[in-house]
């Protein structure tokens, strides 16, 4: 096995350039995605803030995400995706920073039991994002993992990748989809918000949500971002090629900067 160099980054120093003593991203949706290797820092800077709910669709759920919440005395919410909110916690049996996904989507069980069933399917593999625990509470999920230092999604918008940087990533990233696709499984959404930079310095492949059994018949609901994606995959079935076809567009990206032209 090829082992990952010490210094596979440059410090997480030059990363936190610029970056604002506070951001209000309390508020704001987009925000996780705009706070790139940010998170320690705002956390220690920010003031309390109200936590949001303002999704009506799980409102009936308000109470049991209040009470698993209530767990962590101090914590704030990152981010939002389509399936997920995503807070920075502390947790308090270590006093270490981490981040908790709620479900926002209760009608949607079957997309959380897909991706809990992938989380324990990938819990030995070297290059996927492990989680720290998973629980099921009143049809709601909660995921807890490790807080990063962010994607390369949030790197490529902060300066260009260096040559070597973007070979190890790549083939981390190999190396990743080598590990699922010995499981039978797809990744089917590998692009740079998906790819993770750790503390350490080291990257890995998460985001199980889109994450397939290979030949399992696909709908466009599970496909991932569009614009990433095999045209063959659309109504077809999940394939271990078209990861190594994702993985390709972002490689593009990664060097150039730039969106892969629409095909």
């Amino acid at each position: 096995m090829i082992k990952s160099p010490k210094r596979c980054l440059p410090p997480f120093e030059e990363y936190q350039k610029g970056i604002p003593k506070y951001v209000p991203f309390a508020y704001d949706p987009d925000a996780l995605k705009r706070l790139p290797f940010g998170y320690i820092e705002l956390m220690n800077n920010c003031p309390s803030q109200p936590m949001l709910y303002y999704n009506p669709r799980y409102s009936m759920h308000k109470k049991t995400m209040k009470n698993f919440l209530a767990k962590f005395p101090q914590k704030k919410q990152i981010g939002r995706g389509s399936f997920w909110d995503i807070y920075c916690v502390r947790d308090p049996d270590d006093g270490i920073l981490k981040v908790v996904k709620v479900s926002i989507q209760p009608q949607m069980a079957g997309v959380y039991e897909n991706e809990f069933a992938n989380i324990e399917a990938t819990k030995n593999c070297e290059y996927i994002i492990q989680c720290i625990y998973t629980q099921r509470i009143d049809h709601m999920y909660f995921i807890m993992m490790d807080l990063m230092k962010g994607s390369i999604w949030d790197l490529l918008h902060q300066r260009p990748m260096e040559f070597f940087e973007i070979i190890y990533v790549t083939g981390t990233v190999l190396r990743g989809l080598r590990e699922l696709h010995h499981l039978g499984l797809a990744h089917m959404d590998v692009k740079p918000e998906n790819i993770f930079v750790l503390n350490d310095g080291r990257v890995k492949l998460g985001d199980l949500n889109s994450c397939r059994k290979i030949g399992e018949p696909l709908s466009l609901d599970d496909i991932g971002e569009a614009s990433y994606c095999a045209p063959e995959v659309i109504g077809g079935q999940a394939s271990q090629l078209a990861d190594v076809f994702s993985l390709g567009i972002t490689v593009f990206e990664m060097d150039t900067r730039r969106k892969f032209p629409n095909y």
